[in-house]
């Protein structure tokens, strides 16, 4: 223990006794270290104090989060009823337009095979005309050629 602090320790408990404040003042004036330093029940008491605001800070933050997590459940479970009020007859349109697009579909496809065998049947039909005009017209065009180029 620094000589200084005992000193002041005995000057000031022999100067409490006797009510001298005024000597105990001037003595922390001399010294500033002394007078600077807190104590240690201060300093507990300010950590606990902080503690006691940041705990209070804390428990309202997580009540601010409590009703927004009760307040995001209630619109879950309004989401929710409204889905299965809606379930059933969604499921009942989708089935009815699953049998229309199958039924569609099944049109579309016949009307294809029979369009197709129309169109390979006039393709078919006009290839041999044309070729049928060819073969009668071939020894006309190759007269008409030959005395062109004579």
């Amino acid at each position: 223990m620094p000589f200084f602090e005992v000193v002041l320790g005995m000057t000031a408990s022999l100067l409490a006794a006797a009510g001298g404040q005024l000597l105990q003042t001037l003595l922390k004036s001399y010294f500033p270290q002394f007078a600077k330093k807190p104590t240690i029940r201060h300093d507990i008491d300010s950590k606990l104090a902080k503690a006691h605001i940041a705990m209070r800070e804390a428990s309202e933050y997580m009540t601010g989060l409590q009703h927004g997590l009760e307040r995001q459940q209630a619109d879950l479970k309004l989401a929710e009823a409204e889905y299965q009020k809606f379930r059933a007859p969604a499921e009942a349109e989708n089935t009815k337009a699953d049998a229309f697009l199958s039924a569609l579909q099944q049109t579309i496809n016949s009307g294809n095979k029979r369009e197709r065998v129309w169109n390979f049947g006039i393709g078919l039909l006009a290839n041999l005309v044309v070729f049928f005009l060819g073969v009668i017209a071939s020894d006309t065009v190759k007269a008409g050629w030959a005395a062109f180029i004579k």
